[in-house]
């Protein structure tokens, strides 16, 4: 009798197993687990949230986020458009600094 109910547990973990990678595959998903934002908030870029675990670059962020603020009010709150506005800024600052201030200051040594 046990041996019989340890069959029947391990077949209905595997059918759970199966249906739940068989109901991900239709679910809209991308590789990362993130939907697909096609015409909505970018919400990575926004808060954070649903990022995946793909890197983007700073030229690349700061692409992605024109990209979103040219969508305007249509997708975005005016509050939600300043932020942007803001990463946008200080994503832009940060690039500047790298390619020019940072590389002034490579070669720098203390005390001279």
């Amino acid at each position: 009798m046990k041996k019989i109910l340890y069959i029947l547990f391990f077949l209905s973990i595997n059918v759970v197993i199966h249906a739940a990678a068989l109901h991900g595959e239709d679910s809209g998903a991308n590789d990362y687990g993130v939907k697909g934002q096609q015409g909505s908030k970018d919400e990575c870029l926004l808060v954070a949230i649903n990022c995946g675990t793909d890197f983007v670059s700073l030229e690349q962020k700061i692409e992605n986020l024109r990209k979103e603020i040219s969508k305007g009010k249509s997708v975005y709150t005016d509050d939600e458009l300043n932020i942007l506005r803001g990463k946008l800024n200080n994503a832009t600052k940060t690039l500047d600094y790298f390619r020019y201030e940072g590389a002034r200051n490579m070669y720098k040594y203390p005390g001279d």
